[in-house]
């Protein structure tokens, strides 16, 4: 698959030139000046390169790439003029954080050797960021996993919230990227701060008590704090900063900071025993805290959503992806897996090897589809 790259110039001449010079290897798309290349660049096409044009009315090739590398940083940028002295190539690589810097006339073999060279660090960009993607999601998850076993009452709940939110996500057309999925899973990463009995209150849905609702209010900020502290997290305990934070206070409160706020007090309130349904209609009574579009929209899909029915299965029938319907609790009462739960590999095998140890039950109920 041929690379896009994007040609900036004033001159029409030019451009019709480098498209000639450059179609064979690439999907060449040209724009007369930087206010049509910056309507393309927010066009939503992904870019692998820009090719800017210093001197250009209105605006310079260098402020054109400065914008694009705020807005599009993955878009690689090289620089073409015919000044070659030294102030304009600093600023080129200084402020617009370009990849090259060619002069004028530059031929086809010097101009495609630095434009091959361009995709390829494109294409490094992305591998890496990928992968950090990944290695981040997974060690986060396997983290959650752990403690979801450790610590069902708390851990539990976030599993279920990420499965969900993915699951609402898809259903409302709403981008779900990894920041959104580490953030649920997260959530009540600061609950582990307060005291057991404010947790198992917290667990069993029951009233807190005014001195006790301070300790929980302070969760939000507290787990902010704390992820927070990891490399590479700052966008997540940004999603997690904004749930203390009514919507009316602040319109520009991204899409998905409102969706997750909306979904954990509806977690919340399913845990003091109230229907998804019936949570919906309470947090709409709040209509200064919620973004209420999306929470109608949330109610509608949950309306036209078909009802899961519990079964009954063996432990060696569960399987990853089966929702738990009924807390799964040891010969001695401690609590294994909370109802609602999404297995995930970790728990698969903590409920064989349980059964094995002839603690638990070898019969588990799951919810599965109507």
């Amino acid at each position: 698959m041929k690379h896009s790259i994007l040609l900036v110039d004033d001159d029409p001449h030019i451009l019709n030139g480098y498209r000639r010079r450059l179609k064979r290897n690439y999907d060449v798309h040209t724009a007369e000046g930087p206010a049509e290349g910056l309507i393309k660049i927010n066009s939503g096409h992904a870019f692998a390169l820009v090719l800017s044009d210093m001197k250009m009315p209105k605006m310079s090739g260098v402020e054109f790439l400065q914008i694009v590398k705020k807005s599009h940083p993955d878009i690689v940028r090289v620089m073409l003029t015919g000044n070659a002295d030294q102030q304009t190539a600093m600023d080129a690589v200084n402020e617009g954080a370009i990849f090259r810097f060619l002069t004028k006339p530059c031929d086809t073999e010097r101009m495609t050797e630095t434009l091959n060279d361009a995709t390829r660090q494109y294409e490094l960009q992305l591998a890496e960021r990928e992968l950090l993607q990944k290695t981040v999601r997974g060690s986060i998850k396997m983290l959650v996993d752990v403690l979801s076993i450790a610590e069902p009452e708390a851990f539990g709940r976030s599993m279920k919230l990420k499965d969900r939110l993915v699951e609402t996500c898809r259903a409302l057309s709403i981008p779900c990227d990894w920041t959104l999925e580490l953030a649920a899973m997260l959530s009540d990463l600061g609950v582990v701060t307060l005291p057991v009995p404010i947790r198992q209150k917290l667990a069993e849905g029951k009233l807190l008590k005014p001195s006790e609702s301070a300790f929980v209010k302070q969760v939000p900020e507290t787990t902010q704090h704390l992820i927070a502290n990891i490399p590479r997290l700052e966008p997540v305990a940004e999603l997690l900063r904004y749930q203390s934070i009514k919507f009316s206070d602040d319109p520009a409160m991204p899409v998905e900071a409102r969706l997750l706020c909306l979904m954990i007090d509806m977690a919340r309130l399913e845990a003091q025993g109230s229907t998804s349904v019936e949570a919906c209609t309470k947090l709409r009574d709040q209509e200064d805290k919620y973004d209420l579009q999306i929470l109608d929209k949330i109610l509608a899909n949950l309306v036209q959503s078909p009802e899961a029915k519990p079964v009954e299965i063996p432990v060696s029938s569960v399987n990853i992806g089966h929702i738990i319907a009924e807390d799964v609790t040891t010969t001695d009462d401690r609590l294994l897996v909370r109802a609602g739960q999404c297995v995930t590999e970790a728990i698969q095998i903590a409920l064989i090897n349980y059964v094995r140890y002839e603690t638990i039950d070898d019969r588990v109920v799951v919810l599965e589809a109507a």
